[in-house]
């Protein structure tokens, strides 16, 4: 499902609102008007806006949550991912975290069509260095709409209380420099699920898939600006790790699954001090 290019009533997500609403889902499954929920987690939202609903999709976009909506009410729940962070990491303070929930709402199958879409497609057409202005222009005509409010989509990046401390966005005057996430060691079962994940997901018949599977068809390391060298190296990483192995002997060359995104999953922490 993809969500509309406003989805987000112009607010930027908000770590502690979204670990809030982590503990509401982790609670019970009960139906709540969104006031309800402000009443729960302190999120402010008024008749007709306000911040929980935003909250509600962007946690879903993230993989932090599932939500059900029965005409005014919505039911939250953890997903797989969702649990792990809330037992790890419940108040998103760790950088690993949010780079997770960076990569959700980033990646090729993303319903945040417009995160989806500058780092899956405009980016590796123009560069990681643009105008605001050029942006809007594109994105008015990709998504033929007459405005496009970029102000989330930069705050997101920009404000302390989101993801500021991932260090993605520069914004000097007009230009934006979106820069590539710098390979972690710690992070490389993160890399790894977020590959799986995708897979599974994408190709699940596939136990076997080519380079450009990875880059095309998954649109892997996208979110992160990694070029094809970049993602050698983390394919490097992973199999140095038992999580694939890459068969050098094909051209394209292959990568073989040898573990579950699951497995991955429930060892996302393991290597953070």
């Amino acid at each position: 499902m993809e969500y509309q290019l406003n989805f987000h009533q112009t607010f930027a997500p908000e770590t502690e609102a979204l670990a809030q609403l982590l503990r509401v889902a982790s609670a019970n499954n009960e139906y709540h008007t969104k006031e309800e929920i402000s009443s729960l987690t302190m999120i402010p939202t008024g008749e007709s806006s306000g911040k929980v609903v935003p909250h509600i999709y962007y946690a879903t976009a993230m993989n932090l949550i599932n939500f059900d909506k029965k005409e005014n009410k919505y039911s939250l729940s953890l997903t797989a991912l969702g649990e792990v962070i809330y037992e790890e990491d419940p108040f998103l303070t760790e950088d690993l975290s949010k780079i997770i929930c960076h990569y959700e709402v980033a990646n090729k199958y993303a319903p945040t069509i417009l995160w989806s879409y500058l780092f899956n497609r405009y980016i590796p057409l123009s560069g990681n260095i643009f105008s605001q202005n050029s942006l809007s222009n594109a994105v008015t005509r990709e998504f033929e709409s007459a405005k496009v409010n970029l102000s989330p989509l930069r705050s997101f990046y920009t404000a302390e209380r989101s993801f500021a401390s991932l260090n993605i966005l520069s914004i000097d005057g007009e230009e934006f420099t979106i820069l590539p996430h710098p390979i972690n060691r710690v992070y490389r079962y993160v890399y790894a699920y977020l590959l799986l994940k995708n897979w599974e997901a994408q190709l699940p018949k596939q136990s076997e898939i080519t380079f450009t599977d990875l880059t095309d068809a998954l649109g892997f390391g996208n979110p992160f600006v990694w070029n094809e060298h970049t993602v050698m190296e983390v394919l490097e990483l992973l199999q140095d790790q038992g999580v694939i192995v890459v068969n050098r002997q094909l051209s394209p060359i292959t990568i073989i699954k040898q573990v579950s995104a699951n497995y991955c999953l429930s060892k996302l922490y393991d290597f953070l001090i």
